[in-house]
């Protein structure tokens, strides 16, 4: 076996150590847990859930959030090659509780609510204007043959911590709404 085969495989080995070692210690942490009564909503409309806490070792907290985000996803097609940008074009964050020291074997659950902005109508959010905007960009690309763009939404439930942070993510849909 050659000596570069053989640095490729202990490269690729630390890595899948590494990686497995970062979830094991997260996982040692505590875990986090997202829920929402619904997965696919209009503009507008609340998202209403709970996050749940569990920490099984005493974890110093920064802050605890939760995050609603749409990303701009364009992929662009040029003879053989594709190119994938993604641009974060809405973000609301709710702190839920801030800097805290959880001691070992604490458990809550927090409730949330967070309004979606209604695209429909001028200035109907905080940064609906850009959404809009990339409303219109989406709609526009579909006469586009050689490029692509879709928005997804996600919620993104996070306890900030010293070390590795306890993280969560759910994608949700969000139905398009045309006048």
């Amino acid at each position: 076996m050659s000596t570069g085969l053989i640095v490729i495989i202990s490269m690729c080995a630390a890595v899948i150590v590494g990686i497995i070692a970062f979830f094991v210690m997260r996982g040692m942490k505590g875990t986090i847990t997202l829920h929402c009564e619904k997965n696919t909503f209009d503009p507008g409309e609340t998202i209403k859930g709970s996050i749940s806490v569990k920490i099984k070792k005493e974890t110093r907290g920064n802050n605890l959030k939760i995050c609603l985000t749409a990303d701009r996803i364009t992929t662009v097609y040029d003879g053989d090659e594709r190119r994938t940008d993604h641009d974060e074009i809405y973000r609301d964050e709710l702190v839920l509780e801030d800097k805290k020291t959880y001691p070992v074997a604490y458990e809550n659950t927090y409730e949330f609510s967070l309004n979606i902005p209604n695209m429909n109508e001028p200035g109907g959010g905080q940064q609906a204007d850009g959404v809009l905007g990339a409303v219109g960009s989406v709609l526009g690309a579909l006469n586009v043959n050689r490029r692509k763009t879709k928005i997804e939404w996600q919620l993104e439930a996070r306890l900030d911590a010293e070390g590795l942070d306890l993280v969560t993510k759910k994608d949700i849909h969000m139905r398009m709404m045309m006048s």
